[in-house]
C-alpha cells in the first residue's frame, strides 16, 4: 500500500489527482503486483510439475526403447509335446541384471517324477519360474509342456483371490466342480480343519491369514485340484517345522501322481526329489539383443 500512495502523493497534494483517482491507482498497482507475483508464489509447484513431467517422459521413452529392443531379442519358445513329458532344452533367461541358465543342456521330466532346480541366492530363480509360467519370454531355449495336462504354479507368496474360502480353494475353477466334503478333506490335510465353518465366509484371506496359513491354503488347493504337474518357486524353502513336514507328506501321499518341479536353494528336502538340476547365474549383464549360447555341462 505504501509504494503506490508514495508515488501518486505529489499529484494528489497538487490537486491534479482526486482521492478517488488515488485509490484507483493503488488498486491498479496491486492487481499488477498480484499478477506478477503468481510466478514467484507458484515457483515450487511449477518446479515439481516439471520434474514429474520429465520423469514420466523418461519412463515412457525407456519403455518404448525396451519394447523395440525386446522385439529384436531372443524369446523362449513355449511348445506343446506328448502327454506325460515336460522338457527343458538349452534354457536361458535374460533379465535386467544379467542372465541365468540351466547347467544341464536338456532335462526331461516324466509323469509323477520329482525334480529340484537348485540355485544360489540372487541367481534368477524367480525369473526362471516366471519363464516357465509363460510370464517372462526374454531368453533362449525351449520349454515343452505336456499337451492337455493341467499345470499349477505356486509362487513364493500365494495368490488368494478375494471372496469366500470356498472360492479361494476352487480358484481358478468354479466352486460347483467340487463337493463340500472335498473342501473339508483338503483343509484337514493341511492342518486348517478349524476353518471348516468359514468355507462360505468372504474375507480378505490374504490379510487375515499369516504366511504359513496362506501356504497351507495353497497346498489345500493342490489337494483339491490334484493337477498333473506342479511348479513351485522356493515354496518348500519358505516353511519350516511342522508345516514343512506336512507339505512333504502331502507331496508323497496325496499328490504322488503329480509331477513336481521345485525351484529353490536348499537341499534339506532333496530326499523327495529323484533328479537335481542346477541354475547358473551369468555374472556379466546381458544386453537384450545379445545371444547367449549354452554349452553342454
Amino acid at each position: 500500500m505504501v509504494v503506490p500512495i508514495g508515488v501518486a502523493a505529489p499529484a494528489y497534494f497538487s490537486g491534479t489527482l482526486s482521492f478517488g483517482g488515488l485509490m484507483v491507482t493503488v488498486g491498479a498497482f496491486n492487481q499488477v503486483q498480484s499478477s506478477l507475483r503468481w510466478f514467484v508464489d507458484n515457483f515450487s509447484v511449477i518446479a515439481d510439475w516439471r520434474a514429474t513431467l520429465l520423469r514420466v517422459s523418461s519412463f515412457r521413452r525407456a519403455a518404448a526403447e525396451d519394447d523395440e529392443a525386446g522385439e529384436e531379442s531372443d524369446r523362449i519358445v513355449l511348445a506343446e509335446g506328448d502327454s506325460g513329458h515336460y522338457r527343458l532344452d538349452r534354457l536361458a533367461v535374460f533379465f535386467p541384471g544379467g542372465s541365468t541358465r540351466l547347467r544341464e543342456e536338456s532335462a526331461n521330466l516324466e509323469a509323477c517324477e520329482r525334480v529340484a532346480i537348485l540355485g544360489e541366492r540372487r541367481s534368477g530363480k524367480t525369473s526362471l519360474f516366471r519363464a516357465l509360467a509363460g510370464l517372462w519370454r526374454w531368453g533362449s531355449g525351449t520349454v515343452t509342456r505336456p499337451r492337455g495336462e493341467a499345470i499349477m504354479y505356486m509362487p513364493r507368496t500365494p495368490y488368494l483371490p478375494p471372496g469366500s474360502l470356498r472360492e479361494v480353494l476352487a480358484y481358478p475353477d468354479p466352486i460347483h466342480l467340487f463337493e463340500t466334503s472335498a473342501y473339508e478333506t483338503a483343509l484337514k490335510e493341511v492342518g486348517l480343519a478349524s476353518l471348516f465353518p468359514a468355507l462360505d465366509t468372504s474375507k480378505r484371506w490374504d490379510r487375515d491369514l499369516n504366511e504359513d496359513e496362506q501356504q497351507a491354503v495353497a497346498f489345500a488347493r493342490l489337494v483339491l485340484h490334484r493337477p498333473a504337474w506342479i511348479i513351485m518357486d522356493e515354496v518348500l524353502d519358505s516353511v519350516t517345522g511342522e508345516a514343512h513336514r506336512r507339505f512333504l507328506q502331502i507331496l508323497n501321499e496325496d499328490l504322488r501322481h503329480s509331477g513336481v518341479l521345485h525351484i529353490g536353494r536348499s537341499e534339506g528336502h532333496d530326499h523327495v526329489f529323484g533328479k537335481i538340476l542346477h541354475l547358473i547365474l551369468a555374472r556379466t549383464p546381458v544386453e537384450p539383443t545379445e545371444k547367449v549360447h549354452t554349452a553342454p555341462a
